[in-house]
């Protein structure tokens, strides 16, 4: 890879790198991705993982989450072909409203 070529990794990917100095790599290249997991906004798309089999979406009870997030989050696995879930987390309910 040339110095100063921007390139986009993501968590998860399989690289070589070679030594450039004393504590210090470049990254040569990359493997072919088996996964991908990002998100768009308008025309740009910021990569979260490579690589991944599933995507856990955690969400706690109150506050009550964000539907459209979690949609978003799952249309996002589907189109990477990912297997999705939904965890509830109640672990900040006092134990007296977790009884409730």
């Amino acid at each position: 890879m040339a110095l100063g070529r921007q390139a986009q990794y993501a968590c998860g990917d399989n690289v070589t790198a070679v030594p450039a100095g004393p504590g210090e790599a470049v990254i040569e290249s990359a493997d072919r991705r088996s996964s991908l997991f990002f998100r768009s906004a308008a025309h740009r798309t910021k990569l979260i993982a490579a690589n991944a089999t599933q995507v856990a979406v955690v969400v706690a009870s109150e506050p009550s989450f964000s539907d459209e997030l979690v949609a978003r989050v799952l249309a996002a696995a589907e189109h990477g072909g990912l297997r999705a879930f939904i965890l509830l987390n109640k672990a900040d309910l006092s134990s007296q409203s977790a009884a409730a």
